[in-house]
């Protein structure tokens, strides 16, 4: 896509009709060609060509979306219902926020750099960011977080043109934008043309109230369209609710995972440290069910007693503390359910769970039972009792001791 340009535009501008600024149309025509000159249009359009809605409207949109919309919720409440409303209509009513919505979602998929999926939806819908942009307008990235007035839904519906002259001023912009948009306009250019129209209207309509106006002029016209460009070009990824994303990103390579904390949205992510693709999932569950070959690292506490059994049994036979706590190592690894590929992990674990006995065992074995530095080799029954107490706690916390012995590896998965 390429913008044509007319060196003399002051005819084209003419054409318009009476009462608006032409310096302010000329700017309005620079932010487009800015939008083209750097691909951001082109990328724009692309995501509406191919754009499949990652949700049944018919099904998600008036129960799960709209329940968790505030906005929608609250328009609904002020009389802008789907029942009382037109999705083809011209008018500003119920639909007309979800259209906006629905640009959105372009606006994100463009951002992301691919399709959405439904938490990606929910995101968007759960945010506030429709109303940050009414509220805000061209500065709507750093308004701060607020609802609307009520008031706000009726003043739309009082909205009306000043003059014909005006409403003819605003399509006839629009085909002027539009045209500067297209070398050639196809069955997807004239869609395209129709869903921003609609934008841009009920932007218009927005911006109208915003100033405490009920009659549409230039002024709002123009600022709609500023304020449309300035949302394609805006990167919304961190204006959308993050709390929605309550999975994990995993690692079907290395088996790590890394649950996503509440600013954090799976794209902040590219790849595992060990150069694996990360995978996003809503649960451990969900995730063994797509990649087959992905294991939770887990650790099974009777794997784990049964391990620390038999390595008390062998350092008793030998009679030496060292040789239980290097035997607990390897004993740990070959007997624990170990669910990491190869030995890497596995290794680790057994090595600490060694020496959290050995440190345990020989600290406790010291103020308990009075052993002696130089009888360390010895082990008494006291000794021996302690150590089984140590096994019995370590035992019912080596869930968590796994957890946190886990950390890094998740961390490396993210990183």
């Amino acid at each position: 896509m390429a913008l044509r340009t007319n060196n003399s535009i002051k005819g084209e501008l003419e054409n318009l009709g009476i009462g608006f600024d032409f310096e302010s149309v000329r700017n309005l025509i620079s932010g487009m060609q800015y939008l083209v000159d750097n691909g951001i249009y082109n990328n724009f359009f692309n995501v509406f060509k191919k754009w499949e809605d990652p949700v049944n409207v018919s099904a998600s949109m008036q129960n799960e979306l709209q329940s968790i919309s505030p906005l929608l919720a609250q328009a609904v409440s002020n009389g802008l219902t789907p029942e009382k409303s037109n999705i083809f209509s011209s008018y500003v009513d119920y639909y007309s926020f979800y259209h906006l919505y629905r640009f959105m979602e372009w606006v994100y998929s463009m951002n992301l750099g691919r399709g959405l999926h439904e938490e990606d939806i929910k995101a968007i819908f759960s945010s506030n960011i429709i109303e940050k942009i009414i509220l805000g307008q061209e500065n709507f990235e750093h308004v701060s977080p607020s609802t609307l007035d009520d008031s706000f839904f009726q003043d739309i519906k009082e909205v009306i043109w000043t003059d014909k002259h005006t409403e003819k001023f605003f399509d006839k912009l629009h085909d002027l934008l539009i045209s500067k948009s297209f070398n050639e306009m196809g069955d997807r250019e004239i869609a395209f043309k129709r869903e921003l129209k609609r934008i841009a209207k009920f932007l218009t309509v927005c911006c109208t109230v915003g100033k405490g106006r009920t009659y549409i002029t230039t002024i709002e016209v123009i600022s709609s369209y500023n304020l449309l460009f300035k949302i394609i070009e805006t990167d919304i990824r961190h204006l959308v609710n993050t709390k929605e994303y309550k999975g994990l990103l995993i690692c079907p390579v290395c088996n790590g995972y890394y649950y996503l904390q509440e600013d954090e949205i799976p794209d902040d992510f590219i790849q595992c440290s060990c150069g694996g693709n990360l995978v996003y999932s809503m649960s451990l569950e969900n995730m063994k069910q797509y990649v087959g070959s992905f294991k939770e690292m887990v650790m099974d506490e009777k794997g784990l007693i049964a391990g620390a059994i038999t390595s008390l049994m062998f350092g008793l036979i030998f009679n030496n503390i060292i040789l239980i706590a290097l035997l607990i190592g390897i004993v740990t690894i070959l007997m624990a359910k170990n669910y990491t590929d190869g030995f890497r992990y596995g290794f680790l674990t057994g090595n600490i769970s060694g020496a959290l006995f050995f440190i345990a065992v020989f600290i406790s074995s010291i103020i308990l039972s009075g052993v002696k530095f130089n009888q360390i080799p010895s082990i008494g029954g006291s000794t021996i009792f302690i150590f089984i107490m140590v096994v019995g706690v370590f035992a019912i916390y080596c869930r968590r001791i796994w957890t946190f012995m886990c950390q890094r590896s998740k961390k490396s998965a993210a990183d």
